[in-house]
C-alpha cells in the first residue's frame, strides 16, 4: 500500500472533523492530504464510486471532490449525497478544470456547496472548508437547543430547507399524535 493508503488505516481522531477527498489524480489527492491533515482526518478516494463506499463507511464533515472522474463523476457523486436523507447535511466542494458558467450552475443546481476552478488557491480552500464545517456545525447546535427550524439566514440549499420543512412538519404531526 502506499503511504497515504497506510495513514488511512490509522483509527481517527474523534475530536478533528473529517473530511473526503475524492480525486482520481494521485498527485491531487496527496497535495489536498498534505494540506489538510493537520487540521482534519482526511480520508481519499480514488473515484466516485470509491468515495461513496468510504462515505457510509466514515461519515464526514465534508467532501471535496473532482467533477471529471471514471465510473461516478463528481456531479453524480453530488446528487447522490444531496439526495440521500442520511448524508444531505453534509457540505459539498467540486473541484473542475473547467471554468464554464453553465457547469458552474449545474454543480450548485445538484447540491453543490461551493464549486472551485482548477488551479486553486489552497488557502482559498482551506478557508471555504472551515467556514463551510463551522456554518453546519452551527445549524447542529441550534438543533440541540431548539426543536424546531432555525432562521433562514443559516439555511443557504433550497434542498437543506424542503428536508428541514419535511422533518418539521413530521416533528408537529408525530407530537399531535403522542396525545
Amino acid at each position: 500500500p502506499t503511504e497515504l493508503e497506510h495513514v488511512q488505516n490509522e483509527t481517527l481522531d474523534k475530536l478533528r472533523p473529517t473530511i473526503l477527498v475524492i480525486d482520481d489524480e494521485q498527485d491531487v489527492r496527496s497535495f489536498l492530504f498534505e494540506a489538510f491533515k493537520d487540521t482534519y482526518n482526511v480520508i481519499v478516494a480514488v473515484d466516485g464510486d470509491d468515495g461513496l463506499k468510504k462515505l457510509n463507511k466514515n461519515l464526514p464533515q465534508l467532501v471535496i471532490s473532482d467533477v471529471m472522474m471514471p465510473k461516478l463523476n463528481g456531479y453524480e457523486l453530488c446528487e447522490k449525497i444531496k439526495s440521500s436523507t442520511e448524508f444531505c447535511h453534509i457540505p459539498v466542494i467540486l473541484l473542475t478544470a473547467n471554468d464554464d458558467t453553465f457547469k458552474k450552475i449545474e454543480g450548485m443546481e445538484l447540491g453543490a456547496d461551493d464549486y472551485v476552478t482548477k488551479p486553486f488557491s489552497i488557502k482559498y480552500l482551506e478557508v471555504r472548508v472551515k467556514t463551510l464545517i463551522e456554518n453546519k456545525q452551527r445549524i447542529f447546535e441550534h438543533y440541540a437547543m431548539n426543536s424546531f427550524m432555525p432562521k433562514d439566514a443559516l439555511i443557504t440549499s433550497v434542498r437543506d430547507k424542503q428536508f428541514l420543512e419535511q422533518i418539521n412538519s413530521s416533528i408537529e404531526k408525530n407530537m399531535s399524535n403522542s396525545g
